[in-house]
């Protein structure tokens, strides 16, 4: 079996997903972007959707 290797998004990464989302990007055109799965745009979203909601 072989040990996957997973990286922290950096804060660049970060940025763009911000900006990305402001700018009304899918977050399928953000990973696409950012050469990462949709599935990491969507938990880095998900802290940011619940403070919106609760707000």
């Amino acid at each position: 079996m072989t040990k996957k290797n997973y990286q922290h998004l950096s804060q660049s990464e970060r940025h763009a997903i911000a900006l990305g989302l402001q700018q009304k990007q899918s977050l399928s055109a953000i990973a696409r972007a950012l050469g990462r799965c949709k599935s990491t745009i969507s938990r880095e979203c998900e802290p940011v959707r619940n403070f919106v909601c609760e707000a």
